[in-house]
This record gives C-alpha cells, sequence and structure tokens, in this order.
C-alpha cells in the first residue's frame, strides 16, 4: 500500500468514525499484541488475543488441532478488528464481557477455566483480514464530496 493509499483510506475511515476498527498485529520479546493501524494508541487489554492471532497450545491440543501445522495470521498486516465474547459486551458488572474481562455469570467461559493466556474464544480480540483494494465502502453523497474537496487527497 502506497503512502496516498494509506492516507485514503485514512480519510475514508475518519469520515465513516471507524478509524479504531483497524489494527496492526506486532510481536515483541513478551508475544503478540495488536495497536491501532490509523490512530496512535491501541485497544485496552490488546494483548487478549485469539487463538487465530496468538498461539495457545493447550487450547489447539485440547481441541485437536496440530500444534506445528496450525497457521495464525501474519504480524505486520492490518486487520479489521472484532470481538470474541458471549454477547454481554454491553452489560454491567459481572455480566459484563470484554478483551481480558470474561463474565463472571457466562457458563461457557466459567466451565472452560479462562485465562488471559488462553481465552477460549471468548472476551479476547479476533482480527479479520481484509483487503482494501477490495473493499466496499459505502458512503454517502457528502461524504464523497468531503473527499474529493480535501486537499491532501488530490
Amino acid at each position: 500500500m502506497t503512502d496516498k493509499e494509506f492516507d485514503l483510506i485514512k480519510k475514508i475511515l475518519d469520515i465513516k468514525c471507524e478509524l479504531d476498527k483497524y489494527v496492526i498485529l506486532c510481536e515483541d520479546e513478551q508475544g503478540r499484541y495488536i495497536k491501532y493501524a490509523f490512530i496512535d494508541g491501541e485497544p485496552h487489554d490488546n494483548r487478549c488475543l485469539s487463538w487465530y492471532d496468538k498461539l495457545q497450545p493447550k487450547a489447539l491440543k485440547r481441541n485437536g488441532h496440530a500444534i506445528d501445522e496450525w497457521k495464525l495470521h501474519e504480524v505486520g498486516r492490518i486487520y479489521r478488528l472484532h470481538i470474541f465474547s458471549c454477547g454481554c459486551e454491553d452489560k454491567e458488572g459481572d455480566e459484563h464481557c470484554s478483551p481480558g474481562h470474561p463474565s463472571k455469570k457466562c457458563l461457557s467461559c466459567q466451565a472452560k477455566k479462562w485465562t488471559y493466556e488462553e481465552p477460549v474464544k471468548c472476551a479476547c480480540w479476533f482480527l479479520e483480514e481484509v483487503d482494501f483494494e477490495k473493499e466496499k465502502f459505502q458512503l454517502t453523497f457528502e461524504q464523497i464530496k468531503s473527499l474529493i474537496e480535501d486537499e491532501h487527497i488530490r
């Protein structure tokens, strides 16, 4: 992706208020984590990732997957950010479920003994591959006019 394409995508996502829905998958000596792709910062609990994004050997083995054959998402790419949860991310208190914070009332999380290192497909971030060249951005006429008028895009 060229700098001009990156700037155009960033402008489109800004107009759509979706800058915080895209992240870059990174890795350091502590393991894998995510940071925002188009803005500074990172999502809360940015190291609490699904097993598609961070190796979870015990979970893979328990579910019958060969660890050496498991393909993780690639580091350094931009992904669309999603939450794996039991559907309680908007609830309060013990019912709340979001990355790094499993619901205390969720039978699935409690039965599978959720841990930060092995979030058992709940209360963690899930990254979806995205191909911006094929992405269908739905924009209103006003949003398109704004793009055309933006001197940074020309």
